[in-house]
């Protein structure tokens, strides 16, 4: 009679087991599109079968095994942080490269072509007030074109520390969201086998790792650490020390909790690409057109002050004026001299076009570096042009690659409904049977209280 009794508590044991497993298995089902759900697995333990020590056998609830794989987590962040920063170098340089047109009949280029072929017309009739007239208007074009330029190149950089700040709240906002979740675990033990939970922690960490390069430390209480560049703690436990970003000055600074610079710790994601076109290619190019704009008035003037005018006299007002610190480019403009002023003429034959023709030639003239005045532009357009490809191509890449690290994910812990099916019927007639066990043993308890 013990035994037959022992033998109907195991079959219902049984019961709740399968039960249990059928409720994991409709977790998944309904969790399969949740973000980074990772499938739960209801373990079943055989429990000890020994009849002369009154173990009748049966089964067990053992623990529920997440499947999700840390390995294959890192792998998509990591390859997450290399896109995150390729897509946004390119999306920002996209915003740049139509500033450094080189189009025909377009920007600085075309500007200098028609100045320069405003000295050839002057060369042919020195002495017209039409032909002067052309020139200044010419040089007026110049100076808008590299203003124009300038002005565009500013405005990028404008777009991009707009950005940065934002940028720098949603990780601060994603990081607050992971310290309370991290409360919750540290508080109760049972919520660090919380699925949900888990799910949402991890698609906070990819979320970040598009961001930032960040290192994420399981603890032993079910919490995650983050660190910055793997050495600034954004979040430690239930404590989270958030970061900002300081563009009172050049270049753009990141600063931790301290006030510390840590600027150099962030090398991956959409934040360091935001900071190196910030602090680096936008400078870079501004130098440049600063550079060529100023050699190209330094060198006008020089030949200018070297001619004589349609009088005869020495020129006494250069042509062109700028202020070397605000920026050449940006504050380059024509001065106040009439077209009689020009020196078209050299000191040796007055009303002649010496200097005109010095001017023309100019066009195709190579400068110290060894290229005319056009090529030194073309080479700013060429290097943005180059650096927007290469950061499409590695946007690209790492995309593939991103998917491929989400395809290993998917295949190691993504809910597969065909599974679920397939272990659902297993359970299902696990429990059939169970119950139809439990039937024959209450039938037989009940012919023996009759008997008895």
């Amino acid at each position: 009679m013990g035994n037959l009794f022992a033998s109907l508590r195991s079959a219902t044991g049984a019961l709740q087991v399968y039960e249990r497993a059928m409720a994991t298995i409709q977790s998944n089902v309904t969790n399969s599109s949740t973000p980074g759900y990772a499938k739960q697995v209801q373990t079943v333990e055989a429990n000890p079968f020994d009849l002369s020590a009154g173990l009748v056998g049966g089964v067990s609830a053992g623990p529920v095994i997440s499947s999700r794989n840390e390995y294959a987590e890192l792998s998509v962040r990591r390859q997450q942080e290399y896109h995150g920063a390729f897509d946004q170098q390119a999306a920002d340089l996209a915003q740049i490269q139509p500033v450094f047109d080189i189009a025909d009949g377009a920007g600085i280029p075309a500007a200098l072509d028609s100045f320069f072929n405003s000295w050839s017309a002057l060369a042919v009739k020195p002495n017209d007030a039409g032909a002067r007239q052309a020139v200044l208007d010419s040089a007026a074009a110049a100076t808008r074109s590299f203003g124009e330029t300038a002005t565009a190149l500013i405005s990028a950089g404008n777009t991009i520390d707009r950005e940065i700040p934002s940028t720098v709240d949603q990780l601060n906002g994603l990081a607050s969201q992971l310290r309370d979740l991290n409360a919750g675990r540290m508080q109760s033990f049972r919520a660090s086998d919380d699925a949900a939970a888990d799910a949402r922690m991890h698609n906070i960490l990819e979320q970040v790792a598009e961001i930032a390069d960040v290192t994420a430390l399981k603890q032993d209480n079910g919490s995650y650490m983050l660190l910055l560049g793997g050495q600034t703690p954004i979040v430690v436990g239930d404590k989270a020390y958030p970061i900002s970003a300081d563009l009172s000055g050049s270049p753009a600074i990141l600063r931790n909790a301290q006030g510390d610079d840590i600027t150099a710790q962030v090398t991956r994601g959409r934040l360091s690409s935001m900071l190196d076109v910030r602090n680096n290619t936008i400078p870079t190019l501004a130098a440049g057109l600063d550079t060529l704009a100023q050699n190209f008035a330094d060198q006008v003037n020089t030949i200018l002050s070297n001619g004589v005018d349609l009088n005869g006299a020495a020129p006494v007002t250069p042509l062109f004026q700028y202020d070397l610190a605000a920026g050449a480019a940006l504050t380059l403009s024509v001065t106040g001299i009439t077209g009689d002023e020009l020196a078209a003429a050299g000191p040796a034959a007055p009303g002649g076009n010496a200097n005109a023709l010095i001017l023309a030639g100019m066009a195709t003239a190579k400068q110290a570096s060894g290229k005319t005045f056009g090529d030194q532009f073309a080479e700013l357009a060429a290097k943005i042009g180059r650096d927007l490809n290469t950061a499409k191509s590695n946007a690209d890449i790492h995309g593939q690659l991103l998917l491929q690290a989400r395809e290993l994910r998917s295949q190691l812990s993504d809910v597969s409904l065909n599974e679920e099916a397939g272990h659902l019927i297993e359970f299902q007639r696990s429990y059939q049977a169970a119950a139809k066990l439990i039937g024959v043993l209450n039938n037989l308890t009940d012919m023996l209280m009759n008997l008895i």
